[in-house]
């Protein structure tokens, strides 16, 4: 179970009773969330464990009357020598334009930093598709041109790429969709496969913003909590790897 890190790297701070078993072999081991690469270590350890992210949303403080909302979610590895992904948002009523981004947090060299593309005018609903390879992840069918973006690359020893769609209002107030996921390249393993692939820690971690691009834990997506959004909102992210 990978573990938020509201105080730093400190395992057992603010989770003092979610302690590990001296040999870290217990019913389950907790690990820091970190960056992509101590990530990835950690599940390479662990090939054979069930994987979750607890998550939360709000604000961690040391007052005891400030609360935050907790989330719990299981994750898989899904891999191939390329990924395929769609993402579907909601849009509500008087909306202007949505602004489609790919934006890798660390990048590589040989290629745009980011891609983008607009929508006029969406309605009820917005579907992105985006495609991760090890060259990089590029937005499919990007705008009314119809034509993908060229693939930004990501660090190929582990990366987190933040899809966001951004929902601009005619008055210029801003709601956005982010997601992040976790990826990096491979060497094909599989009977079969030959080459590079891309593998990505799945589902992305998912938020919702008011008029900025990254709100961080404050706008931390629950999906089972009816409540925590208007009642429009709509995020749903699959993926699936080809060969």
């Amino acid at each position: 179970m990978f573990l938020p890190t509201p105080y730093g790297e400190w395992q057992n701070h603010p989770f003092q009773y979610l302690r590990n078993e001296p040999g870290l072999d217990g019913e389950v081991v907790y690990a820091l969330d970190r960056d992509p690469e101590a990530n990835f270590a950690v599940l390479d350890a662990y090939p054979d464990r069930t994987l979750y992210r607890y998550a939360y949303r709000g604000v961690w403080t040391p007052d005891p009357d400030a609360h935050v909302t907790p989330k719990l979610e299981p994750l898989d590895r899904r891999s191939g020598a390329a990924l395929d992904a769609e993402t579907t948002v909601g849009v509500p009523d008087r909306v202007a334009r949505a602004r489609v981004s790919v934006d890798p947090r660390r990048g590589a060299a040989g290629g745009p930093e980011r891609a983008s593309y607009t929508v006029t005018d969406p309605e009820g609903s917005l579907a992105v598709d985006w495609t991760a390879t090890p060259e990089g992840v590029r937005l499919s069918g990007a705008g009314e041109s119809g034509n993908a973006t060229e693939p930004v690359p990501f660090d190929p020893d582990g990366d987190v790429v933040a899809v966001t769609v951004t929902l601009v209002d005619p008055a210029g107030a801003t709601f956005t969709y982010r997601q992040e996921v976790t990826v990096r390249v491979t060497e094909g393993s599989e009977a079969g496969a030959d080459g590079e692939r891309v593998e990505a820690v799945w589902p992305p971690e998912r938020s919702t913003c008011r008029l900025v691009t990254d709100c961080g834990n404050e706008g931390t997506y629950l999906p089972d909590d009816p409540d925590a959004h208007p009642e429009w909102v709509v995020f749903e992210t699959d993926a699936e790897g080809s060969d």
